[in-house]
């Protein structure tokens, strides 16, 4: 019975919360649920947050009038599901994306929105209502259960697209994997000058690289790659003790085509597996260069000249979503809106994670000496060019989010990188 299934992924939180927190799982306090729902344990702690425990519905809801009025039958699991458990928060993945469910209290009215999922209204969000909504999927699709059809849990992906994510609710709970969002490192920055500063992670300045690895030139216009961030892997991550610098031409409006902008496209939707060849840096990484090295064998490379402005970043580990954040590292990733999910699976068999998103509009701030970014002029003719006002460098374009991904693979890991914008 999928009863079981679900009051097994609910067991699965609770230890989940006990094992990371030694607590029950928590959520935001909220005043006005305080005062009606059950399933509060305890009082607030410090941060606003409040445990709470999951318990067995108590009522047992009779869906035949619903189906009548509506002329559809629903399917048997969707309905013990609505008979089975209160819960206030769940989390899981399903084939590596993120799925929340709805909560399900005693204050639900779970009937009445039913009906509303099923009657074909407009909905501000999600645009006409014509399936039943259980949650999001990949932390901004509705997923839920269509109203007529076979049961299938779908995702409504961009242009009302569905995306089949189980062939029915059962299924979804017996494949569901249950985890909170992957822990992610926030960065926070510190301007100060970098010979007074000693960390091996920050923006700008000079890049801390080992002796033998030369300072990279673009392969596009040969102009020398600008240093951007230099990141060494906190306490925790899987590349702990090592660290990756990246370069950016800053050139790249003023000498390159337009289709040279970016580098080749990352066809990672749907999770598909991307050739080894695809991604040899010799190939792929013709504007940019990432290196990737033990953080000990780093040595500050005195004959560059710094362009970006130097800041100091620390980390902070934090599981939820900020798109403001500069820099995050793991995690999960924040998609832009107008673009589906584009998470690569696997390179040449080899399980590709999230390595850093930098957030969209944030540009890098340059020292005043440093040459300016070119831009294209469009009050004389197509090939003239003009300082852009802002003193920063872009990345990618200042209004594109960038991923940079990577192997899970400690020694030689292979990177890509696929850029969103809303614009």
């Amino acid at each position: 019975m999928i009863k079981d299934k679900i009051r097994n992924c609910l067991e699965e939180n609770i230890i989940l919360w006990q094992t990371e927190t030694n607590s029950l799982p928590k959520i935001t306090f909220d005043k006005y649920t305080y005062k009606t729902s059950n399933l509060y344990v305890g009082d607030p702690d410090t941060e606003g947050r409040i445990q709470w425990q999951y318990a067995p519905v108590s009522r047992i809801l009779d869906f035949s009038d619903l189906e009548m009025e509506n002329h559809v039958v629903l399917p048997q699991d969707l309905k013990d599901y609505y008979n089975a458990y209160f819960f206030l928060e769940l989390h899981g993945f399903i084939d590596g994306e993120c799925i929340s469910f709805e909560p399900l209290d005693e204050m639900d009215d779970v009937l009445e929105n039913l009906a509303y999922f099923m009657s074909g209204e407009e909905d501000e969000n999600f645009g006409t209502v014509d399936f039943i909504i259980l949650g999001i999927y990949g932390h901004k699709y509705p997923f839920g259960i269509s109203k007529i059809g076979s049961g299938q849990v779908v995702a409504v992906l961009e242009d009302n697209e569905e995306y089949v994510l189980a062939e029915s609710l059962y299924e979804l709970f017996t494949r569901l994997k249950i985890a909170n969002p992957k822990l992610g490192w926030y960065s926070i920055l510190t301007r100060i000058e970098q010979k007074d500063d000693d960390s091996d992670s920050f923006i700008g300045g000079k890049p801390c690289i080992p002796a033998d690895i030369s300072l990279p030139i673009c392969k596009v216009c040969g102009e020398p790659l600008t240093f951007f961030f230099q990141v060494a892997f906190p306490k925790g991550h899987i590349w702990e003790g090592k660290s990756l610098a990246f370069f950016y031409c800053t050139s790249t409006y003023y000498k390159h085509d337009a289709h040279e902008w970016f580098p080749p496209m990352l066809l990672a939707n749907d999770g598909a597996d991307v050739s080894c060849k695809e991604l040899e840096p010799n190939h792929y990484q013709t504007l940019f260069k990432v290196y990737f090295f033990d953080t000990k064998d780093g040595v500050l490379r005195e004959e560059y000249h710094e362009k970006v402005m130097y800041q100091r970043i620390d980390w902070k580990p934090c599981r939820r979503r900020d798109k403001k954040i500069p820099i995050i590292l793991a995690g999960e990733p924040i998609w832009m809106d107008s673009f589906q999910r584009e998470r690569p699976k696997s390179c040449g068999g080899k399980s590709m994670e999230l390595v850093l998103q930098v957030a969209d509009y944030f540009n890098f701030d340059k020292y005043s000496d440093a040459p300016p970014e070119m831009k294209k002029s469009y009050l004389t003719n197509e090939n003239s060019f003009e300082p852009r006002k802002e003193n920063n460098y872009t990345l990618f374009c200042d209004f594109n989010r960038v991923f940079l991904w990577g192997t899970n693979d400690k020694e030689e890991p292979v990177f890509g990188i696929n850029v969103q914008s809303d614009v």
